[in-house]
């Protein structure tokens, strides 16, 4: 991880942190959220928790390896979120294929694939519920450009799925190309990356699961959808399940800018700007909003992912490419 990358990402964080603070009265905040009604507190915690049991059993469908379980599939998830609210630049996404491959599941240049295909069939959904929930609600002009700029990204990486897949003898011709320029030592160790890569996305071309990879994604941002819908009904707001949506479309935005672990402060942000320009609330009753949203999805995540980690006997510190080199190291300092 670069340092540069790491400034950026934590100067965009507080950035939008104070923007999102501005003008909140501190000390009504505590009220505000103590205001939610306790009952759809509950129904969110599970509403979430539905989300997560629906997106692992997303991820047996997508990477159908042999020795895959409900259990390896709940673990590699809850971790990969973890990862991604405690590390920068969402580096979470790649301890997947580092931990089925320590587990002997499956290989991490194949999962690296499934796993662009799982992100990928999440932007499809993040289309869709753009084209249906902004043609309502989106009044700011910023809004609807970051709608496209998502728009055009995820049709990019549908343009490269589709050569990896269908003409991968031109989509690796083309990688290739790209890759010519670096030493044939990382070259060599890219090329065999990317034909691991084309080969995780080969579970596409089986029409049944492909079907089923589309309606399971559409249950994962369904109950998404729900669980915010539950939290903006316990803080009495009225939204509708549109409205809900549309929320949900901002902050899945909010992925794509740079942010510190967790995107803090850019979540903040938009679930504040969204709800008082937008959907006309008060900045603070959306700020508790938010704090609430933001708070549940994350110590949710950390709590699990801690469990996890002891249960699985794995260390943060082994999530490091050089976990290893430093590893022989240390033994060799020993002996």
């Amino acid at each position: 991880m670069s340092k540069y990358k790491k400034f950026w990402g934590f100067f965009f964080s507080i950035l939008f942190l104070w923007l999102a603070l501005r003008g909140i009265d501190f000390y009504a905040i505590p009220d505000a959220i103590l205001a939610m009604d306790p009952t759809y507190f509950v129904l969110v915690l599970l509403s979430y928790t539905l989300e997560m049991i629906t997106r692992t059993y997303r991820w047996l469908i997508i990477q159908p390896a042999e020795k895959m379980t409900f259990k390896y599939s709940f673990y590699g998830l809850l971790l990969t979120f973890f990862f991604n609210n405690i590390l920068p630049a969402r580096a979470g996404e790649f301890f997947k294929p580092f931990y089925y491959a320590k587990k002997g599941i499956a290989d991490s240049g194949e999962t690296l694939g499934t796993v662009v295909l799982e992100r990928f069939f999440d932007g499809v959904m993040l289309i869709t519920l753009i084209l249906i929930s902004f043609q309502t609600f989106a009044q700011s002009e910023m809004l609807k450009q970051a709608g496209i700029i998502t728009a055009v990204f995820y049709a990019l990486v549908l343009v490269g799925i589709i050569l990896a897949i269908f003409k991968r003898n031109i989509f690796e011709l083309i990688t290739e190309k790209i890759i010519s320029i670096l030493p044939s030592k990382i070259r060599n160790f890219l090329k065999n990356l990317i034909s691991k890569f084309v080969d995780g996305l080969s579970t596409i071309k089986d029409f049944k699961r492909l079907v089923k990879i589309i309606v399971s994604s559409a249950f994962c941002w369904a109950s998404s959808v729900l669980t915010m819908w539950l939290c903006l009904k316990g803080f009495g707001f009225g939204e509708n399940i549109i409205q809900a949506s549309f929320i949900l479309t901002v902050l899945s935005i909010s992925s794509m800018i740079p942010a510190s672990p967790g995107v803090l402060g850019v979540y903040e942000y938009l679930c504040v700007f969204t709800l008082t320009k937008i959907l006309g609330h008060t900045e603070n009753e959306s700020m508790a909003f938010a704090i609430v949203m933001h708070g549940v999805q994350y110590f949710y995540i950390l709590i699990f992912g801690i469990i996890i980690l002891c249960l699985e006997g794995i260390k943060i510190s082994e999530f490091n490419p050089n976990y290893e080199k430093m590893k022989t190291e240390n033994e060799k300092v020993k002996d």
